[in-house]
């Protein structure tokens, strides 16, 4: 899942107008389990960096109980 956001920033930053001079696009991934704990992923890119990687930051927290 995380392979397709990093896509969809990728496509997101190179190919829509709003996005493509500021790389602003950010993509939020929440995958909650059956414990109840979410992980959060923001997938982006740096605004000022020439090349194509994406980024992950993550933070997991407890829901429930």
């Amino acid at each position: 899942m995380l392979l397709s956001g990093a896509f969809g920033v990728r496509f997101s930053n190179e190919f829509l107008e709003q996005f493509r001079t500021e790389k602003q696009f950010v993509l939020v991934a929440i995958f909650i389990q059956q414990t109840g704990q979410a992980t959060r992923y923001l997938l982006y890119q740096l605004e000022n960096d020439s090349g194509q990687a994406v980024f992950c930051a993550f933070n997991t927290i407890k829901l429930m109980g």
